[in-house]
């Protein structure tokens, strides 16, 4: 499927059973992709056989951002495969290895992938069997590393001394990003302010050779904190967003002022007069929606009967008259 569908963006086959047969065939139609974007894999039974596979479509920078594998079998290894994929990887931004058998040597290589991850923004190594000398080693990266904006150690062994040096280390990074350990979590999540956007008038005046007095104004626009020089007449005013009310247009709009009408009505009314079926069939007739393709008559008479009822028309009989209001 994903060599046929050349365009499949989003592959999610968790909780499959799938093994590594099956994993390094996926891993092969990932690295041969040029537009899979994001594959999870969790809650399977895939090894370090998988991960190597995995790693090497990720270090041949296939343009997969987002890889979930946890829930599986990868070990140690598994972690040393990722961690040298990454030294050359320019797309990932998410990797899930949560519930898998990492240990403290795998927290050692994931902490060589922090050190050289440089687009990597979101890295789960929750329940993953690390301690004391795997927080250290992750720890340590976590606090030069400046790109990372989600880190999940949850459900390991860390102690409390090594928590702390985690808390220390979202302080120094300014509180940006969001660590997850021991059941809490820090920081936060830091998102761009919306800048308020002001139109500037500026008014040039300017004298005739007969004495009169010519003012021109032009528009332009700025961002707050990037006002231009004042000219000596300028004047701000903010700009708000409104909402345009929505109006009928192309044929819709052609229908509707075909069946209102101009008799009886008056200026601005979005009231149509009443009109029979006769005479609704000629003006469906006269705008060419009879044509083949377009409108047939039974349906003209299906669209007459339906705005009969709901113009409270009785039992929607051809004789009868239909109103129809704009909507």
């Amino acid at each position: 499927v994903v060599q046929d569908l050349r365009f499949l963006r989003t592959l999610r086959v968790g909780s499959n059973g799938i093994e590594d047969e099956g994993g390094l065939a996926l891993a092969k139609a990932a690295g041969g992709s040029n537009c899979l974007s994001t594959l999870h894999l969790e809650s399977n039974h895939l090894t370090d056989t998988t991960a190597k596979a995995l790693a090497d479509a990720l270090g041949r920078n296939c343009p997969l951002t987002s890889l979930k594998v946890s829930g599986n079998s990868i070990g140690a290894h598994g972690a040393m495969f990722f961690s040298q994929a990454m030294r050359s990887n320019t797309c990932l931004m998410q990797l899930d290895l949560g519930t898998n058998q990492l240990g403290d040597l795998g927290a050692e290589h994931m902490a060589g992938l922090l050190r050289s991850a440089t687009l990597l923004q979101e890295l789960r190594l929750s329940d993953n069997g690390i301690g004391e000398i795997g927080g250290v080693y992750i720890a340590k990266a976590y606090e030069t590393n400046t790109t990372l904006m989600v880190l999940d150690m949850d459900m390991n062994a860390i102690p409390p001394t090594q928590q702390a040096r985690f808390q220390d280390a979202v302080r120094g990074r300014g509180n940006v990003g969001v660590l997850r350990v021991a059941n809490h979590a820090y920081g936060h999540l830091v998102r761009p302010k919306k800048e308020e956007i002001v139109v500037v008038v500026v008014e040039a005046r300017k004298k005739t050779p007969d004495g009169r007095l010519l003012t021109a104004k032009s528009d332009g626009e700025s961002k707050r904190g990037k006002t231009p020089l004042d000219m000596g007449n300028v004047k701000l005013k903010t700009v708000e967003k409104k909402e345009e009310k929505k109006k009928l247009s192309g044929p819709l709009r052609d229908l509707f002022r075909r069946w209102n009408g101009t008799e009886g009505q008056q200026k601005g009314s979005k009231k149509s007069r009443s009109m029979d079926l006769k005479e609704f069939l000629e003006m469906v007739k006269g705008m060419g929606l009879l044509a083949p393709g377009k409108l047939t008559r039974g349906k003209a008479q299906d669209v007459f009967r339906a705005a009969n009822r709901a113009g409270g028309g009785v039992g929607g009989n051809d004789g009868d008259s239909a109103e129809m209001d704009e909507d």
